[in-house]
């Protein structure tokens, strides 16, 4: 296990430098000066040039490369030039949106998906069965933005049919007010929350008659428990590793759908921010914001692959008969040496 964790740490760390060449890149590769499209089209060459020694566009690529990933490694992401503020500092205030609505999201969706996927798979015949599977096809087909449209009308209030939560922005306290904060972050995260879901309840259904007919479930069966009873319990032990990664998958998702979300519904969180920033061609800002986004997914994949080789115990006994039969496979090879 210390061997598995320290190998995805070392990848974790080359993916990260490998992205962060990538991302440098896509921002010298722009057409014209980066320099000259954060000033604008009727810039002087005097502002030209003052903004491009201010930022360090006038040194080689390898230098501004070296300078930037040392600043990320002391926690500085840069200065915005419309603001003057901290990258870091505003980041850290938009997470507390952000964050907190992909994680809300994401336990709607475990709390939708799980148990409709173990009663759709533990009713295999009759019309519950396909009102499930049909249920789940169309409310996964929904895009985001239309879901969070239908919910605004339905809930949001002043507008929507029964208008008991609100429908827009954020407290302007945060977290300091945390009825108010979680009841605006209830409409975006169920928007989210639906459509994975669906996905989720699809995949453990799915799984679920995968193991069915197993051995592990037709024993646990022959002791006495019902079909339902054993797939909730053996079925979806067997099946936990591969939702874990799953899961894993279904939150970097919702990093992605949080971008039209937080939009739709005026919250001042990480995806706007960027929105907002590129619109303003901070593109340094915007360099930092990707390179902090990237690494986010990365570390998302990190914890996943831990949390599935800790959930299933085949592949660490798998890993040791490995490690073993190469120690034999050494160990003769040294001998008749």
């Amino acid at each position: 296990m210390v061997k598995f964790v320290v190998r995805r740490l070392a990848l974790f760390c080359v993916a990260l430098v490998l992205l962060s060449v990538v991302v440098f890149a896509c921002l010298r590769i722009l057409p014209g000066n980066v320099a000259a499209v954060m000033a604008g089209t009727n810039s002087t060459p005097e502002r030209l040039a003052a903004l491009s020694e201010q930022l360090g566009l006038n040194r080689s690529y390898p230098a501004q490369y070296f300078q930037w990933c040392s600043d990320l490694l002391h926690g500085n992401l840069g200065i915005s030039m419309l603001t003057g503020r901290s990258t870091m500092s505003q980041a850290l205030v938009r997470a507390q949106v952000t964050l907190p609505l992909i994680v809300l999201g994401l336990l709607l969706s475990l709390i939708i998906g799980v148990p409709l996927g173990v009663l759709a798979a533990s009713k295999r015949e009759g019309g519950l069965h396909s009102v499930l599977r049909y249920v789940s096809l169309a409310a996964g087909a929904v895009p985001a933005l239309w879901g969070g449209l239908l919910l605004i009308m339905v809930f949001g209030k002043g507008v929507g049919f029964v208008g008991i939560l609100p429908a827009q922005g954020f407290p302007d306290n945060g977290w300091a007010s945390p009825g108010q904060a979680l009841a605006s972050l209830v409409l975006p995260a169920l928007s989210v929350g639906i459509i994975s879901g669906a996905q989720m309840m699809r995949y453990t259904q799915s799984a679920l008659d995968g193991v069915a007919e197993s051995g592990f479930v037709t024993m646990s069966m022959a002791a006495g428990s019902t079909r339902a009873r054993a797939l909730r319990t053996t079925g979806l032990r067997i099946v936990l590793p591969d939702l874990i990664s799953v899961t894993g998958l279904s939150f970097a998702q919702m990093v992605t759908g949080v971008l039209v979300i937080e939009n739709l519904f005026s919250l001042p969180g990480l995806a706007s921010m960027l929105v907002t920033d590129v619109g303003n061609r901070d593109l340094v800002k915007v360099q930092s914001e990707l390179m902090l986004l990237a690494a986010f997914f990365l570390l998302i994949g990190l914890v996943t692959d831990i949390a599935h080789r800790i959930a299933d115990p085949r592949l660490r006994t798998a890993s040791a008969v490995v490690d073993a039969g190469s120690g034999g496979s050494s160990g003769e090879v040294g001998g008749a040496r």
